[in-house]
């Protein structure tokens, strides 16, 4: 349990990362230094992008649960409506049927999505059509040359293998003195069960690492971020909203 992973940790830098558990094949490790809690080695970004992509129901006229999900994301997009006034660029990164997307229109953004899903794209453009969405590519938004003023991107970062290109991208899309919206899984939450193993989130290969608040908070500081509030949640989730400082940098 305590052996030592021989590795760094991916948020804070440090050596003293240890074994956490074994699940399924999945070696998860902690960092002793922040609490961040990842698996090593990674899985290949391309095996986990056939996982979220693989067995889908999702058709061009179907998405599961469409009527409940357009109900939450436009509530959802309403408290946010704040950070959209103006005609603000907006992106939801992990668009799935462009729920949020359209919400973030609505409340007054001019809205992207992106997903890795050609058949929830295929949806959310039939869909939403005012909306433009990008699929499968990250190289399609490396290429976007204007950054955006909000960047959506809910339950996402814990499935990402290369969590420091994530980083960099999130850096590379959001303006200065624009914000990021993040939600993750929270592994520091008062209502996860005391043993993780009986916590529902904890399980790879579906998630692959898990935040508490002050640790997302330090990887974001490195990329040029900094806090502006969290959001409450009632379960487990953690919702955090970052800005982008002025005359930052990504970390290269």
């Amino acid at each position: 349990m305590n052996e030592s992973a021989g590795t760094a940790c991916l948020v804070c830098g440090s050596n003293e990362v240890h074994n956490y558990h074994l699940i399924d094949g999945y070696q998860f490790v902690k960092c002793e230094g922040c609490a961040f809690v990842f698996t090593h080695p990674m899985p290949p970004q391309e095996a986990l992008n056939e996982l979220y992509t693989g067995a889908s129901p999702v058709t061009k006229t179907f998405y599961p649960k469409s009527g409940s999900r357009w109900r939450r994301s436009l509530y959802q997009a309403f408290l946010l409506r704040k950070y959209l006034t103006g005609k603000k660029r907006a992106i939801d990164i992990g668009c799935g049927g462009g729920f949020i997307a359209e919400g973030l229109r609505l409340m007054g953004a001019d809205a992207y999505g992106f997903d890795i899903s050609e058949q929830s794209i295929t949806y959310a453009r039939a869909r939403f059509p005012k909306c433009r969405f990008l699929v499968n590519s990250y190289d399609q938004l490396e290429a976007i040359d204007e950054p955006f003023d909000f960047v959506f991107s809910s339950e996402v970062i814990e499935h990402v293998g290369d969590l420091n290109g994530y980083m960099s991208l999130l850096a590379k899309l959001t303006r200065e003195g624009g914000f990021v919206y993040i939600t993750t899984p929270d592994m520091g939450s008062p209502n996860r069960p005391d043993n993780v193993l009986d916590w529902g989130p904890f399980g790879p290969p579906q998630h692959i690492q898990y935040f508490n608040e002050a640790n997302l908070c330090v990887l974001f500081k490195k990329y040029g971020f900094s806090f502006v509030r969290k959001v409450p949640d009632k379960k487990t989730g953690l919702k955090v909203i970052f800005a982008k400082q002025q005359s930052s940098t990504a970390v290269q």
